[in-house]
């Protein structure tokens, strides 16, 4: 029998939640699992459970449960996908989240800490290192000195981008920062960067022989910047360049007088695959060395639902606690590799306990524990979290426990 439990949502039987776990993880992660049953046990009874599950065996469809249980799976995915993917997709998940920018006053504290702590040498030699496979190292080093330049000769704009755009998250901030890269790309298409084109193509399935037509072809008929500009205006009437992807492989096709032996079939399903050719246009222009891609040494695990521990009673669901705990914990990166500078190798986790009252502003927030070692760093974590902000409820206090892991 379920009993209703101290937090939202019921306890199921043991032998219900074992059943559910052992046939979802027949074609399912099992982490995934347990986080689609814990949805269902907030939502619904074990006896209502078990009847729509029996129902739906025989045929019986229940359309509000079909749609809650996918949606629930979305949620799950997503959350398994921050905790799991390396940090490079991760950087990509964030960058395409429209909800990570930052309030004025958290872009100007980055600006403070960049214009501080990165001399010219060092972006430039750090984002060189990361883009000189991808533009050759020479202009690499040139790209990267006048992305510099244009930051600090317009820091109104490199706020702007920030609070646009959120935190350069990420082991390779491949994305972050691009249009000052753009700005600054070289004329003609480099050795390196046609290479990096074919590879790409290659991997999704494109013979060497045409994707090394579709870059001579650009490359005759763009420079980098009309290029550039044509890929943007493209990319907003067509996001996975499907139609830009079709005519340049017929055209190449065409050229090349293969008739039938790469049909349109395999175009789309090229097309789909990864963002199709969107991706490689990405990894030509933003990815893979198109960014300000300065190397970031630590990285912060995003903490799950399950790390969480919520107060027993509290008006706030642990699922509007994690949209902002998930939107916000990569900021706290560049704190960390900031103190790594004062004591590196240092790692450990720090838990914060704080409360969330009805207006969303956090109250009272203090370090319940750490195993860092570094008092000081502890303290700068707790303030940044301090100043995050959640949504407004109608009233009551959520008292909240949450632990962030610092590893390098």
């Amino acid at each position: 029998m379920a009993k209703k439990s101290n937090t939202k949502g019921y306890s199921y039987s043991r032998s219900t939640r074992s059943a559910f776990i052992q046939e979802c993880s027949e074609s399912a992660n099992q982490d995934i699992c347990y986080c689609v049953l814990d949805k269902i046990q907030q939502q619904y009874s074990e006896k209502q459970y078990l009847k729509l599950d029996a129902d739906l065996r025989k045929n019986i469809k229940h359309n509000d449960f079909i749609s809650f249980i996918s949606s629930a799976a979305d949620d799950c995915d997503t959350e398994y996908i921050i905790n799991n993917i390396d940090e490079n997709a991760l950087n990509v998940f964030l960058n395409e989240n429209k909800s990570l920018k930052l309030t004025e006053e958290e872009a100007n504290e980055y600006v403070n800490t960049f214009l501080k702590d990165v001399s010219k040498k060092t972006f430039v030699s750090n984002c060189t290192s990361a883009a000189k496979d991808f533009y050759g190292e020479k202009t690499a080093s040139k790209t990267c000195s006048c992305a510099y330049d244009h930051i600090v000769a317009d820091i109104p704009r490199f706020t702007q981008m920030l609070m646009l755009n959120g935190y350069p998250d990420g082991a390779d901030t491949s994305n972050w920062g691009k249009e000052y890269m753009y700005e600054c790309a070289p004329e003609k298409f480099t050795p390196e960067m046609k290479k990096r084109f074919i590879q790409i193509m290659n991997q999704k399935g494109v013979p060497q022989s045409i994707s090394t037509c579709m870059i001579n072809v650009f490359d005759k008929e763009y420079s980098v910047q009309a290029f550039i500009a044509a890929a943007e205006k493209n990319f907003a009437i067509d996001p996975i360049h499907e139609k830009f992807l079709n005519e340049q492989i017929s055209r190449c096709l065409l050229e090349m007088e293969i008739n039938n032996s790469y049909n349109n079939e395999s175009v789309n399903n090229i097309s789909r695959q990864n963002n199709g050719i969107g991706d490689g246009l990405a990894g030509l222009l933003g990815g893979g060395g198109g960014g300000i891609a300065t190397k970031a040494k630590g990285s912060i695990k995003t903490p799950s639902m399950r790390d969480i521990d919520i107060v027993a009673g509290s008006p706030r669901s642990a699922e509007d606690i994690m949209k902002v705990v998930r939107q916000r914990t990569p900021g706290l990166r560049h704190i960390y590799n900031k103190s790594l500078k004062k004591k590196p190798g240092f790692q450990g986790k720090v838990t914060l306990k704080f409360t969330i009252a009805p207006d969303g502003e956090i109250n009272n927030i203090s370090i319940a524990s750490s195993t860092t070692g570094f008092s000081e760093f502890d303290n700068e974590i707790k303030n940044a979290v301090g100043r995050w902000t959640f949504s407004k409820i109608q009233s009551g206090n959520t008292t909240v426990s949450i632990p962030f892991t610092f590893s390098e």
